[in-house]
């Protein structure tokens, strides 16, 4: 059955959202490790926050994205299970 971008998006997002939650849960049980290194590492890149004042207006930029190993895997996950039903 074929999809439109929407949902794809939607599952994309959802899968991120539910996999950085997760993260950031599993990363106060677990303690420094191996496991902890693949799953809840929290790798940060982007373009970093900038303030432009034009004197009668000030506009802010800056966008970073946050992704560990669940967040991947949740994405995955979450692209494999709607491609299945």
């Amino acid at each position: 059955m074929r999809r439109g971008i929407g949902i794809i998006i939607l599952m994309i997002i959802v899968g991120a959202v539910v996999g950085s939650g997760l993260s950031f849960v599993l990363a106060k049980i677990f303690p420094s490790g191996p496991v902890y290194n693949l799953l809840c590492n929290v790798f940060s890149f982007g373009i970093p926050h900038f303030i432009l004042n034009l004197g009668f207006i000030s506009l802010s930029f800056g966008l970073t994205l946050s992704i560990s190993g669940l967040t991947i895997l949740f994405i995955i996950l979450a692209v494999v299970l709607l491609i299945k039903f």
